[in-house]
């Protein structure tokens, strides 16, 4: 992982050469388009996941909605692709109406109530 130490960095960990070669030329497109982009490709090695509170800290920051989600446990935070939609939603890569459509997927696949998204519709 590089010479120093980085505590917080976005990157991108590949565990084939096909996929460093994949995600380098994404990366490349993307940082044509955009203005400053400091996420890296490296090969995975080995991975320590990190302690809850460093997990979505985006999301963290929202502590009403978990409140109104029921969302109490740490754990709740990083696992899930609900967790993941809410912290892309928080951190402005998902639109209100993106956010919409997936809490209704959720309802219609049967991962959550209508009851979930009847929550998370309240904050849209």
């Amino acid at each position: 992982m590089g010479a120093g130490k980085r505590q917080y960095m976005s990157a991108i960990f590949a565990h084939t050469d096909e996929q460093f070669e994949t995600a380098a030329k994404v990366l490349h497109d993307v940082k044509q388009s955009k203005t400053r982009v400091s996420t890296q490709v490296e090969m995975a090695t080995d991975f320590y996941e990190g302690e809850f509170y460093h997990q979505k800290w985006l999301l963290q920051r929202k502590a009403d909605w978990f409140g109104r989600l029921d969302m109490m446990n740490p754990r709740d935070l990083i696992e899930g692709e609900a967790s993941s939609r809410l912290n892309a939603y928080v951190a402005g890569y998902l639109s209100h109406d993106e956010m919409r459509e997936h809490a209704r997927a959720w309802v219609k696949a049967g991962v959550a109530s209508q009851e979930v998204y009847e929550r998370v519709s309240f904050y849209l």
